[in-house]
């Protein structure tokens, strides 16, 4: 069993944020269905990164992190979060399933492996950035609204 992946950003803060960096798999197994634009406009802008297993049959993942996806964003401030999905092997099924991990450029490396979990960034990014996921044993969806920080 194999399934998708996605990492969706909801701007609903004042101002537009950049796209900082983006990366998905390039293994030819995993098909790319839509990538980030450069700019999140404010307001309720949404940029999406989403990708599939084009090999359904066997299994999903990988090692390296060639079948990770992820993405960063950076704001006016020069701040930035980043999301990361990463999925493990799985043969026929079997293996560990797919989570996703957090980070702020100022921070250094991916931190922690949520799943269902919801996760808040700190405030000192200087908005109120939420994410939440859907996931199951082979896919993950997730979805990270940005905020501006209430006066």
């Amino acid at each position: 069993m194999t399934g998708s992946y996605s990492i969706t950003t909801v701007n609903r803060s004042s101002v537009a944020w950049k796209r900082y960096y983006w990366t998905a798999p390039s293994d030819l197994a995993f098909t790319i269905n839509t990538q980030p634009n450069d700019k999140l406009l404010g307001g309720n802008g949404q940029e999406i990164l989403a990708w599939d297993q084009a090999i359904k049959f066997l299994g999903a993942g990988g090692t390296e992190g060639y079948a990770d996806g992820q993405v960063i964003w950076q704001a006016p401030n020069g701040k930035c979060f980043g999301i990361q999905i990463h999925i493990p092997v799985q043969l026929f099924g079997m293996g560990t399933s797919p989570y996703y991990q957090v980070k702020t450029v100022q921070d250094g490396g991916w931190d922690g492996e949520h799943r269902s979990d919801p996760y808040n960034f700190t405030k000192d990014i200087g908005f109120d950035v939420t994410v939440k996921a859907v996931a199951d044993h082979a896919t993950m969806h997730v979805t990270a609204t940005i905020n501006d920080l209430a006066s």
